[in-house]
């Protein structure tokens, strides 16, 4: 009986290194129209303009999401610095399951 092997074709995925309105909206989590609204407003990212197309550096759209990055240590207030009334009830913790 002869012996069968399989053989998995190695693919190559090959990442765009510009991405069009569509995909650099998904890729940042906004609406292609937003993006729209951004580049009339001279907002947003960074964009090159081709002869009837407009592209998106995949390094402009990281970098542009990475000056607007907070860090978790800078969003929370200690107690005292917090506004307004202080909580009626306590947030619930959960224990261990």
């Amino acid at each position: 009986m002869p012996q069968v092997t399989s053989r998995v074709a190695e693919v190559a995925v090959v990442q765009p290194e510009y991405l069009d309105t569509p995909a650099a909206a998904a890729f940042i989590g906004v609406s292609p129209i937003t993006l729209e609204i951004w580049r009339s407003q001279k907002k947003g990212p960074a964009y090159t303009n081709l002869p009837r197309c407009i592209r998106y550096s995949l390094h402009d759209l990281r970098e542009w999401m990475t000056r607007y990055r907070i860090e978790s240590a800078q969003r929370e207030r200690n107690a005292s610095e917090r506004r307004g009334r202080p909580r009626k009830h306590p947030m619930p913790v959960e224990v261990g399951a």
